[in-house]
Formats: structure tokens, sequence, C-alpha cells
């Protein structure tokens, strides 16, 4: 069996968000598109653009305090996830298979922002939580451990790993020492038990999908932790 590797960090991410005044709840719809230029998360080998994955989502916003420079507000809504990815057909070779998945669900979006000790230092933090409802590849996920256990007893089923709640929280600290230096602290934290964009084909053999569960099964909460300094000059 393949031991799990570490992902790479890159980041390709769209987000735009339409929201409508209205007295209290105000009313949004939000698309997401995020990806990552080199996937080398399986030992498999490396897939460029992988996985694609896109979100629509609509509800209500709650805004508890928005000023040029300080925001609270809170969201709740439904949305829509689709998952397009690559993975390989076979253990042993690079031959890889296009395949997409598509789940859906309640989330709950907190966002933050404000600066404090005259504008010297600045705190952000956005928390999503994602509970599945639908997932397009959930009869999938049954024949594979049906097929698993029939030749491991001791396999663990996972075909309700993908009703988990996903939990999406970034952290950011900014500090400014002067007009042109300034330092960001960033922590990010990802739990999600089952990677969506993950091929369970019932035609594939059952080795690649062994392999594939054994990628996209995360029990664990992954933490990524950035220190940044910047330099910024304004012409203008």
């Amino acid at each position: 069996m393949y031991k799990r590797q570490d992902k790479n960090t890159d980041q390709i991410l769209f987000e735009s968000t339409a929201r409508w005044r209205a007295h209290i709840l105000d009313p949004y719809l939000q698309f997401r598109l995020e990806s990552q230029f080199l996937d080398n998360s399986d030992p498999r080998g490396t897939r460029h653009f992988n996985p694609i994955r896109l979100t629509e989502a609509g509800g209500v916003t709650r805004v508890f305090r928005k000023t040029e420079k300080e925001e609270f507000l809170t969201r709740l809504g439904f949305g829509l996830r689709q998952s397009i990815g690559k993975s390989y057909v076979m253990l042993d070779s690079d031959e890889t298979n296009s395949f997409s998945t598509t789940d859906g669900g309640l989330e709950w979006q907190t966002i933050a922002s404000f600066p404090f000790d005259n504008e010297r230092f600045g705190f952000s933090t956005r928390l999503l939580f994602f509970l599945p409802l639908f997932y397009s590849a959930s009869s999938d996920l049954e024949t594979f451990d049906q097929q698993a256990l029939a030749e491991n007893p001791d396999h663990e089923e996972i075909q309700d790993y993908w009703k988990a709640v996903d939990i999406d929280w970034q952290t950011t600290l900014t500090a400014k020492f002067s007009e042109v230096l300034s330092m960001n602290l960033s922590v990010h934290m990802v739990y999600d038990k089952f990677d969506a964009a993950t091929d369970m084909n019932p035609d594939l053999p059952i080795d690649a999908r062994l392999a594939n569960a054994q990628v996209g099964t995360r029990k664990a909460a992954q933490w990524k932790q950035t220190l940044a300094v910047s330099l910024s000059y304004r012409l203008f």
C-alpha cells in the first residue's frame, strides 16, 4: 500500500460575492473557483491543475458591523460543489482518467476583520462550516466497501465519511512596522474527512481505488502556517 504524502501548498483561488441590502438579513450569491498548479498528493505521480473545485452558494447574510476598515458578518445558506479531477487508472501506471463529482449541503460562514493599536496591527479571520446533505458518488463508496471487505475483513468502511462536516478556518495577523515594512502571520486549518474530489468509480481496479481512498481520506485536520515579510512603496 502506498504511503500518503503531503500535498504542495500552491493555490489558485477566485471568489466573487454579491449581496443585496435588506432590513435585517441580506440575500447573497457567491461563486468560488479553487485549484492548484501542481498536485503531488498521490505518490503515483503529479497532475497539473488538479482538482478544480467550483462552488455556487446562496442564502442570507447578517452584518453586525461594516465600516471602511472593520467588518463582522455571518452567512447561512446552501452550497453546491462540483469537483473535476484526474485519477490514475492503474496502480502501477501513470495513465489518468478524468472524472467529476457533485455534492451539496448547508454552509455557515463567519468573517471578521479589524485594526487595533492605531492601525499598527490588523486581525482577520474566516471560518466556514459545510454540512454535506448529498454526494453523487455515495453509491460508489458503498460498492467499494463491499468489495474491499470481501478481500480484507479488517477493512475500515468509509461509505459515510462524506457526511462529516467540513471546516475551513483561516486567520491572519498583520503588523505594520513602518510605511514600507510589514509582516503577516497566517494560520490555515482544513478538516475534510473525505475529499469529494476522489475517484471511486467501480470500473477502476480495486487496487487503484484502495490507493485513491487512502489519498482522499483525512481523519485529522490539516494545518498550514505562513510567515511573510513585505516591502511596499507608493509611487503616486
